[in-house]
């Protein structure tokens, strides 16, 4: 068996990281109730990841598979030492960009789910 390498992703790696992300995203379907016409997904999906990315290369919490054919950004909980306005202000940045962008259209129980996640993340 031949093992795929698994690397960090760098900023010259991050452009190619969000197009994995966006495709891999593609059918996820809380990601497409957000964003239901393709052209909104692939604009906005993308956003959303800009947005994430930058925090987690910072973090060697962003890893791509050789040849970008899959991705992941992981958050490991907050760091008490961190930067927590940096945090917060990504945070609010990431809701503002779902607000302002994501169809509205029959997803009142999915933005109302979304607005209790943060209360059942680690501390």
């Amino acid at each position: 068996m031949t093992r795929t390498a698994v690397r960090s992703v760098t900023e010259a790696d991050a452009e190619r990281t969000i197009a994995a992300l966006t495709l891999a995203f593609a059918t996820d379907p809380v990601i497409r109730r957000f964003y239901p016409d393709p052209r909104d997904h692939l604009t906005h999906f993308s956003e959303m990841m800009r947005i994430q990315i930058a925090p987690a290369i910072a973090r060697d919490s962003a890893h791509y598979v050789e040849g970008f054919r899959a991705a992941a950004i992981w958050y490991p909980p907050a760091d008490p030492d961190g930067d927590v306005e940096a945090q917060d202000a990504s945070r609010a940045e990431m809701d503002a960009l779902v607000g302002r962008t994501a169809s509205r259209d029959g997803n009142d129980d999915l933005f109302a789910a979304l607005a209790q996640v943060g209360k059942f993340h680690p501390e």
